[in-house]
Order: structure tokens, then C-alpha cells, then sequence
């Protein structure tokens, strides 16, 4: 069952053939179970010290990848797999829906939409980036979305909140790996030292709370974002049950109210509020407020 992980830990004190050989006896015990295989090094067979390091989740991390995760990385596994994930996804998938001649577009409205995860669906501006209209940018999003590549979230409204409310989608690559993979970044440090580590792991804490979501038998229509003019946004709202959860997604270990007071916004909303929260980088969960709290990325 897809739905499943199997978390590995090998010691970093044996050699790499004895770990090797190691993990071939659990692939062959569980050769008839379909499911995502992380694997981790490490001194300790913690599971907090896998979640510690989100980073190495974050670049290695893919759902159809089942690899050797630190291995994977040292021998350059990891960049061969997505280098020909990409090559057939383009020469099977796509070819079929555009034209040879832009397939070199196609794939850099790839990368463009790599560096636009957790930001904004302004087609327009990535229209002028890669050099074509608008239209096909709408078109060839449509079929990344549809090869499950990205995920457009729906903005939240409802008439009870009367504010300036930004309409546009807001785009989330599906694999953190690939997108890792298509912005150059190929090792955990390069993460940590990069730019864009904040929207990825925005990235990965959405891609976890959906997939929650779809594994559960729910849909994910009932996950929003809110976007005033005034620049207040919650990056995730969940509606379930007539009640609204707020999730705001973070890099660092140490927030205050003053990092949820969007969530104020919602006040007046004519559902009941649930869950209010913050998921970050944090090694443990910690109160806030009375009624928000701070949780590790591991929680999910």
C-alpha cells in the first residue's frame, strides 16, 4: 500500500558494503509491500535525529525514489534518478501534448515554477521569464498539474470576511526532491545555504499535511491560503467539519504571536475555529499562546 513509509537506519560505523548488504535482506523481506523507502545514517536509531536533519529529507525525499538516502547523495545517485525522471517524463509524458520545438521551455517553465513554489501563480510574469504568452503558460501548468508535478492552492473567501482578498493561486511543487533537483541545490548543505530553503520547507509541510489528506480518503479542495492587501496571509487553512485549522509553515525554531497574527484576520468567519499552529524547524513543540502552539516538522 502506497500509503505507507518504511524508515531505515543504518549505523555510520560499518562499512558500506555491510550496510549495503543489510538493506538488500529488508528490500527482499519486504519486496511484495509497495510503499516509500527514507533511509537514514546515523549513531543513534532515533527517529527524532531523521526529522532533525529536515534538510536531507527535503532534498533527497521523493515519492517515487526508493533509494539509499545519504548513499544516494555521496555517489550521485539522487541527480541520476531525477536527471532521468526528467528525460522520460518529458520524452513520454509531454511529447505527446507539445511541440518538440518547446520542450527546452517546457522544461524551463520546470524551473521557474521550481523557484515559484510556495509563492504566487502570477502567469504573466513567468509568461515574460521564459519567453511565451500567457496562455501557454495556463496550458503547460495544466499539464504539469495534471502529471502531478504541482499543485495550485485555492485562495480562501467567504462573504463573512470582508477584506481586500488576494484571488491568485499559490503554486507547490509535489517533490521536494525534484524541485531540489531543477533549482541545483543537490546536498543538505547546499539547502541550508540557500535561498529558497524557506519556501521548500513550506513546500514539504504542505506536500505532508496534503498527502495526509489524500491517504485519509479526504479532499484536498478544503485546503486554502489567505492573502489580504495588507499583506497578512496564513499559509494554510483546512476545513473540516465546519471548522477552520490554521497552519503556518516555517523555517526557524522560534516564533512568537506575533508571527500568527494574521490569524485574527479570520475572526469573523462564520465557521468555528479549530487548530491554530505553527509547524517549523523546531525540536520540540512549545506553547505560544493560550491557544497556538508551535509543532516539529516530525509531528506530521
Amino acid at each position: 500500500n502506497t500509503n505507507y513509509e518504511l524508515l531505515l537506519y543504518v549505523k555510520e560505523d560499518l562499512s558500506l558494503q555491510d550496510n549495503l548488504n543489510k538493506l538488500n535482506e529488508i528490500f527482499l523481506k519486504y519486496e511484495d509491500v509497495d510503499c516509500y523507502v527514507n533511509l537514514f545514517v546515523a549513531s543513534l536509531e532515533d527517529e527524532r535525529s531523521l526529522f532533525g536533519q529536515v534538510d536531507a529529507y527535503i532534498t533527497n525525499r521523493s515519492t517515487d525514489n526508493v533509494r539509499y538516502m545519504d548513499m544516494a547523495d555521496l555517489y550521485g545517485w539522487v541527480e541520476n534518478y531525477f536527471s532521468n525522471y526528467m528525460k522520460t517524463y518529458l520524452d513520454r509524458d509531454v511529447s505527446q501534448l507539445i511541440a518538440l520545438k518547446d520542450k527546452v521551455k517546457f522544461e524551463n517553465l520546470l524551473r521557474v515554477l521550481a523557484s515559484l513554489t510556495g509563492q504566487e501563480f502570477i502567469p504573466d510574469n513567468i509568461a515574460k521569464t521564459i519567453g511565451v504568452d500567457k496562455n501557454t503558460v495556463n496550458a503547460w501548468t495544466n499539464i504539469a498539474i495534471a502529471g502531478d508535478i504541482v499543485t495550485l492552492l485555492s485562495p480562501y473567501y467567504e462573504t463573512s470576511i470582508n477584506k481586500r482578498i488576494i484571488k491568485r493561486h499559490k503554486l507547490y511543487f509535489n517533490d521536494t526532491g525534484f524541485a531540489c533537483y531543477l533549482l541545483g541545490i543537490d546536498s543538505p548543505k547546499a539547502l541550508r545555504l540557500s535561498s529558497f530553503r524557506g519556501s521548500l520547507v513550506e513546500t514539504y509541510i504542505h506536500n505532508e499535511i496534503r498527502k495526509s489528506y489524500l491517504n485519509n480518503g479526504l479532499e484536498d479542495k478544503n485546503m486554502f491560503f489567505y492573502r489580504d492587501n495588507n499583506q497578512n496571509e496564513i499559509d494554510l487553512i483546512l476545513l473540516r467539519d465546519g471548522k477552520l485549522d490554521f497552519v503556518e509553515c516555517k523555517s526557524g525554531k522560534k516564533f512568537t504571536r506575533e508571527n500568527v497574527k494574521a490569524f485574527s484576520q479570520l475572526k469573523n468567519t462564520s465557521f468555528e475555529i479549530g487548530g491554530q499552529c505553527i509547524v517549523c524547524t523546531a525540536e520540540e513543540a512549545y506553547r505560544i499562546s493560550s491557544n497556538v502552539y508551535a509543532y516539529p516538522v516530525r509531528c506530521l
